[in-house]
């Protein structure tokens, strides 16, 4: 293997991992959405145990 072919496999590993690394990025910041449940129900209930 020549040092182009070389050069270009690695390039094509380090896009692999860039797309993998985007890939879990996105799905732990969905995760972090999915986990935030709060409805305005919710808020109302709050503000009432609060001030009443």
């Amino acid at each position: 293997m020549n040092r182009k072919e070389q050069i270009e496999n690695l390039e094509a590993e380090i896009a692999q991992k860039q797309q993998t690394l985007s890939e879990l990025r996105d799905a732990e910041n969905n995760q972090d959405q999915d986990d935030i449940d709060i409805t305005q129900g919710d808020i109302d209930d709050f503000i009432s145990n609060v001030f009443n």
